[in-house]
């Protein structure tokens, strides 16, 4: 199976982002972070449905100069 990206390499925004990806599965979940293009991805996995080292690891790959609101989903589909 082979993944690709899309990008604009015409972007011109000054705009700070991080780019997550999640591999879940039962018992771990694997997250990837980026801030771009050719930047090497930060790669940690972590125990399934651990939302408080999910947001760590989260505040750990972004940048300082990124601000992040942190956004929960509650097991009922609300957001806490």
């Amino acid at each position: 199976m082979t993944t690709t990206a899309t990008h604009n390499e015409h972007d011109t925004t000054t705009e700070r982002v991080l780019f997550v990806a999640f591999e879940l599965s039962e018992k771990t979940w694997k997250l990837g972070f980026t801030t771009g293009p050719g930047q090497k991805p930060r790669e940690r996995t972590v125990a399934a449905r651990h939302q408080a080292r999910l947001l760590q690891e989260v505040a750990q790959a972004k940048p300082p100069s990124l601000n992040l609101s942190q956004f929960v989903e509650g097991q009922n589909g609300q957001n806490t």
